[in-house]
Order: C-alpha cells, then structure tokens, then sequence
C-alpha cells in the first residue's frame, strides 16, 4: 500500500476530525451566541406574559421558535440569491444585446441549485414548526385545565 504524502496525510486527518461536527441548521442553538441571546430575549418576553407556564415549556417554545426563525433567515438568503442571480441583458453602446447561451444555462444550473437548498430546508422547517407547535398547545391545553378548575 502506497504512503500519502505527508500535507496530505495531515489534511485527510483534519477532515476527518470534523466528520461528527453538526452544521447549519443541525447544530445546536447553544453553539450559536447571537441565537442564544435572541432565545433568551424570547424566553423572557414568553415569561413575563404568560408567568403561569413552567419553565421547561418556556424554553422549549423559545427554542422551537429561534429554530424556525434560523430557518426563515437561511430560506431568505437563498430567495435573495435567486433573485440577484436573474440573467440581465447586457448593455452595449447603448443596445441591448442578449444573454448568451453560457450566461442562461449558468443562471438556470444556479437556480436549480438554489431551489434544492430551498426543498433540504423544509425538512428543518417542519421539524422546528412541529416541536413550536406542540410545545404552544401544550402550553394551551395547561392554562385550560387551570382556567377550568
């Protein structure tokens, strides 16, 4: 069996030290600070409003919901990609002149690409809305029992 060259020996053994390392919209909220401080901010306006619901269930919805404004904010760069990426005609001389056959097929692999994202994002998009929306109607279901009693 052939050796590796030394740089690449040392390369494939950083790659490979960052195989479990969750990213994006997988890793946690509590590797991300400015995340931590809006679920914070969160958890405290949902605590000053409704002060009769336990904590667990506080921070749960926070999170939920900072998940699924990660989310929001990564579909809406995406959008903005798709959107500044448009095939313009170009001006020349005052004339303008047509895209060329390279500049529409890169534009159209582009958006293909981007629309994939977009379909890999909902999955995260309903796991965060599911986990916001029962911890909401358990929250509801609690205020009603106490409301009744």
């Amino acid at each position: 069996m052939p050796r590796l060259a030394p740089g690449r020996e040392r390369q494939g053994k950083a790659r490979a030290s960052r195989n479990s390392q969750k990213h994006g919209l997988a890793s946690a909220i509590s590797s991300l600070p400015s995340w931590v401080a809006r679920r914070a901010e969160l958890a405290q306006w949902i605590r000053e409003t409704y002060a009769d619901l336990p904590a667990e269930l506080i921070e749960e919805i926070a999170a939920a919901h900072v998940d699924l404004e990660r989310v929001y904010n990564v579909q809406e760069a995406i959008w903005e990609e798709i959107l500044a990426g448009k095939v313009e005609s170009k001006m020349q001389g005052g004339a303008r002149q047509a895209p060329t056959e390279t500049a529409v097929g890169e534009s159209r692999k582009n958006f293909e690409e981007a629309v994939d994202r977009l379909g890999k994002i909902a999955r995260y998009e309903r796991r965060a809305r599911s986990r916001r929306n029962k911890a909401l109607r358990t929250a509801l279901r609690m205020r009603c029992l106490r409301e009744a009693y």
